[in-house]
């Protein structure tokens, strides 16, 4: 049996033209908003009630004791993220959590 293995020894090149209209569409988001806001401050006031971003990594988790929802409304950014005080909110991240993990291993399992 032969096997092709010329995309292993020898890959194509990546098409680096492919980048420019990329690079074109950041360059000019950066020129429009040097030209257009020009006394933006280097912090922006977002999340609940005007409080600074947080940098912590753990402040993407909101513990929002004694609301009923599964989601709430997130701390900075835009959107919604697990309110972890939730009982219910941890069953559906363990179900989002397990079903990757279980299409993983019933694919190892089938190779067996």
């Amino acid at each position: 049996m032969a096997t092709d293995t010329s995309w292993r020894t020898d890959p194509p090149r990546f098409p680096v033209r492919w980048l420019v209209p990329a690079l074109a569409v950041i360059a000019v988001t950066i020129v429009v908003g040097v030209l257009r806001y020009p006394d933006l401050p280097a912090r922006l006031v977002a999340g609940w009630g005007g409080r600074r971003v947080p940098k912590s990594v753990l402040a993407a988790f909101a513990v929002v004791i004694g609301h009923p929802a599964i989601m709430v409304g997130a701390r900075f950014g835009v959107g919604f993220t697990f309110n972890v005080a939730n009982p219910m909110a941890w069953l559906v991240i363990a179900g989002i959590v397990a079903v990757p993990v279980g299409l993983v291993a019933i694919g190892a399992a089938a190779r067996m």
